[in-house]
């Protein structure tokens, strides 16, 4: 997975349109807490984190996993 990838995840699954960061890290145990994907939590905590607007013009964090793409969230 690259940050590339994980963009198109975040505007073709999320309707992101304007990313304002995208940052690849190990998620802290609170994000950890919140996957929505049980079997996700056994694998690689690190994730990309895209930060943006989306095309109702509302902020939200969209999670994407640097190893499964089909893991992948979001968070307002």
């Amino acid at each position: 997975m690259t940050a590339d990838e994980a963009e198109k995840i975040a505007k073709e699954n999320f309707n992101i349109t304007t990313i304002n960061s995208v940052e690849l890290r190990h998620l802290s145990d609170e994000e950890l807490d919140d996957i929505p994907y049980e079997e996700a939590k056994d694998i690689t905590p690190v994730y990309f984190i895209i930060k943006g607007i989306d095309k109702n013009q509302e902020e939200i964090i969209v999670f994407v996993n640097s190893n499964e793409k089909r893991f992948n969230y979001i968070n307002h």
